[in-house]
């Protein structure tokens, strides 16, 4: 087998694609990858924050009105509003406002003003929304590009899409071996905590915590209940089925805090790892992978 293997600057981060395949497929993968990645891009086009004019942006400004969105964007909104109601509000889209006052902001001013408003999504037979208070999806957006992005390849026999932490990967790569996903240390991006070694059938893996995106005494997990940093966590590692739900439930877990999180890992559609700030480690029992340090309790 061979290996085609591309970066590309996009969603805010480096991604990665590799693909193992047959050789004389190679032309086609180098074809299938750009259109992953112009789907990336078309998606970080729509729905950035950081961007004017684009879906997102036009959504925001019509705040308390009723808006048609189109079928990608609705789909969007009604999983990040299910999740609310899943993890009783913990995940909230409406964080982008306490983002900003805390000076997240295109600019990245890092200057604190104001106090952000949170609010709540409504949906109208008819395709329409109407929010109370500005939106992002920032806790979906990279999950649901992986997923994207993975549609154009699942033909080919192994393929791995790194997002920046965000991850699918299936099949077998060019050794004809799992593909091995290394869990970042919590406090530290040079080391790693353990492996785990993606099984054939598909897997898409996230993890969060607030290491690369902190300033001053703020990073961007917020617990919407307190209007704070979220501070009971080093670090959440999920599995899922795919990449949108191990995204989303990562930082809703996060948010959660390590006691509630433990509670409710059961009832949700993920495997999960979780890290509390003493180092306390709580795996779900079918949770993958080999720990090189073990403080589980």
């Amino acid at each position: 087998m061979e290996l085609v293997s591309r970066e590309c600057d996009v969603l805010g981060t480096k991604v990665w694609i590799n693909v193992a395949c047959e050789k004389k497929q190679m032309k086609l993968v180098e074809k299938q990858i750009g259109k992953a990645f112009f789907r990336a891009k078309e998606i970080e086009k729509k729905y950035s924050r950081f961007l004017k004019g684009n879906v997102l942006a036009d959504l925001n400004s019509k705040v308390g009105e009723w808006v048609k969105v189109d079928e990608e964007t609705l789909g969007l909104l009604k999983f990040g509003e299910d999740l609310k109601k899943k993890t009783d509000g913990v995940f909230d889209m409406s964080v982008k406002g306490i983002l900003e006052s805390w000076g997240y902001d295109a600019e990245y001013s890092f200057e604190e003003k104001g106090e952000g408003k949170l609010g709540e999504v409504k949906f109208a037979d008819d395709g329409k929304v109407k929010i109370s208070a500005e939106i992002e999806f920032g806790g979906i957006g990279k999950g649901y590009a992986v997923d994207e992005m993975a549609k154009f390849l699942e033909d080919f026999s192994g393929l791995f899409i790194n997002a920046g932490g965000d991850i699918f990967a299936k099949g077998l790569n060019e050794n004809s071996e799992e593909w091995k996903v290394y869990f970042e240390h919590p406090t530290d991006p040079e080391q790693v905590i353990g492996f785990v070694n993606v099984d054939k059938a598909g897997r898409g893996l996230a993890c969060t915590s607030p290491s690369k995106r902190k300033w001053k005494n703020k990073h961007h997990l917020v617990n919407p209940k307190t209007k704070k940093p979220a501070n009971e966590m080093l670090a959440v590692y999920t599995q899922a089925e795919n990449c949108s739900l191990a995204d989303a439930y990562a930082t809703a877990l996060f948010v959660m805090g390590y006691k509630v999180a433990k509670e409710r890992l059961e009832d949700l559609p993920i495997e999960a790892m979780i890290v509390d700030v003493s180092g306390a480690i709580y795996r779900t029992e079918k949770f993958c992978g080999d720990l090189f340090v073990r403080k589980e309790m």
